[in-house]
């Protein structure tokens, strides 16, 4: 048992090693959305929380991210 455990911790380690030499464990930052990207994101937002409160009736997305974007 204690001999599974070692080398189960040992094959972890190597793996962890091996995945950072080869750059497997980096990850690129996020991009920064631009201006527009950022507004939509926010109307998608908006339409989501709506959805979900139940106020959509009468309403489709299309309109409200009309109106969105012309606030923001």
């Amino acid at each position: 048992m204690r001999k599974r455990l070692i080398f189960a911790l040992l094959a972890g380690a190597l793996m962890t090693t091996l995945a950072e030499r080869r750059g497997f464990a980096q990850t690129e930052p996020p991009k920064k959305l631009t201006p527009q990207q950022q507004k939509l994101r926010d109307c998608g937002a908006e339409w989501q929380k709506m959805k979900q409160e139940g106020r959509t009736a009468g309403i489709t997305w299309a309109s409200l991210r009309r109106e969105c974007l012309r606030r923001k």
